[in-house]
This record gives C-alpha cells, structure tokens and sequence, in this order.
C-alpha cells in the first residue's frame, strides 16, 4: 500500500507521520520511499542531505501520534539504542521529534532479508547455517549485554 497524502499542518510544516517522497524530515534527511510499514510506525529510505548518503528513517505511525506511553516507548528504543555499536547491528545514526512526531535515524544497509535467503536457497546445510546463526547470536548477546 502507497502512503497516503500528507497534508501541510496548519501553521505550514507537514506532518512527518506519513511523509512524502521529497519530504525533509529534521531538516537533514529527504525521505526518497517507503520500505515498509510496521506496527509501530513506517520505515522510509531516505538521502542525508549533506553527504547524500542513504539512510533509513523510522517515524512514528499516524495513529500512534500523541499517543503518550506509545511516544515514550518510542525515546526509550532510541535512547537504548544510541550506545549500541556492533558489526551484526544496525547503528542509529540520529534521533528528533519534528512537526509533533518522534523519528529514528539508521543506516541503510543494502542486502538481502534472511528470510527471503532462506526462501531462495531452500534448507540450509550446517556448514552455511552456522555462520549466519553465529553473527545472529553475537548480535543478541552484546544487544542483552547492553539492556536490551
């Protein structure tokens, strides 16, 4: 499903809840397309604007706007997440609030979803299989190590 038109805010500045390709989230990031939509909000591909560099930016869904616990859930994850550094875990990069929504900023890593890999390859020999669950279980271990 395509997002919807985002309409201008009364006092001019678009809500970011469910922006446009074009849209400058923060002032730095140009939302280029949505990648995918997710319980708690919407995950866009977008360009930083100073290096051009893609990014990923998760903002808050529409109907979770203004919803307080929802919107405090949402700084604890970016809190949590901004001492996380780990190869086999995606960095946050920034973290706002804009046009009365919260937004995360993280790196864009282009691949393939494990699961769609799984699909492709069919049952996985052990011997391709433990390195992926390796990385996975390294990632976990230093992400509870951590407090998350």
């Amino acid at each position: 499903m395509e997002p919807r038109t985002t309409r201008t805010h009364r006092r001019g500045i678009a809500p970011i809840h469910d922006p446009q390709p074009g849209t400058t989230i923060g002032g730095r990031y140009t939302i280029v397309r949505l990648i995918a939509r997710g319980g708690v909000g919407l995950v866009y591909l977008a360009r930083q604007s100073i290096s051009n560099d893609a990014v990923v930016v998760k903002v808050l869904a529409a109907n979770l706007v203004g919803d307080v616990e929802t919107s405090a859930r949402f700084d604890r994850e970016a809190q949590r997440l901004r001492g996380i550094q780990h190869p086999n875990i995606v960095a946050m990069v920034d973290y706002g609030h804009a046009a009365g929504s919260a937004y995360l900023v993280m790196e864009y890593l282009e691949g393939e979803l494990l699961s769609a890999y799984a699909t492709r390859q069919g049952p996985l020999r052990l011997a391709d299989f433990t390195p992926i669950a390796a990385q996975i279980l390294t990632a976990i271990g230093y992400a509870h190590e951590h407090g998350l």
